[in-house]
């Protein structure tokens, strides 16, 4: 049998643990909230190299939230990374299949991506851009509330 006293003091630091451990996961949520904010609006400035740094920060703290991959999507087109913006649609799809700017985010880029790969080489030049997204951008959808 364990003394009382003993059992007592391993309930504190089980309790102080768990305690730690909210507490940094709610600051992450708050700094992610946070770079979130920051990198939409960089994007909604024109600043998508910007924006890619804040949002690939924000999603590193907060990998479950929808929004911030969508987003991160976007600033990858802009930036005509669309591999990397049509991985980043995929994701806020498989995170959230109830994210609609994102699935049509998806599918503009997978449209792009195909007509990418037909366009003939001697005339890409004068090709147009076939990406179409949804760029309503909105940043009240991340909490900034600690779990």
């Amino acid at each position: 049998m364990i003394p009382a006293n003993r059992t007592s003091k391993h309930v504190v630091l089980v309790v102080l643990a768990l305690c730690f451990t909210g507490w940094v996961l709610g600051c992450g949520g708050v700094r992610a909230a946070h770079l979130y904010r920051e990198g939409t609006a960089a994007l909604n400035a024109g600043k998508p190299v910007v924006a890619i740094s804040q949002l690939t920060r924000a999603g590193a703290l907060a990998p479950e939230a929808s929004e911030i991959q969508n987003h991160l999507g976007l600033a990858f087109a802009t930036t005509g990374q669309h591999e990397k913006a049509l991985s980043a649609f995929q994701r806020a799809v498989d995170l959230d299949c109830a994210n609609i700017a994102a699935a049509q985010n998806l599918v503009a880029a997978r449209a792009s991506t195909e007509s990418e790969k037909n366009i003939d080489p001697s005339n890409a030049m004068n090709a147009e851009p076939s990406i179409q997204l949804t760029t309503e951008l909105s940043s009240d959808t991340i909490s900034e509330q600690a779990p």
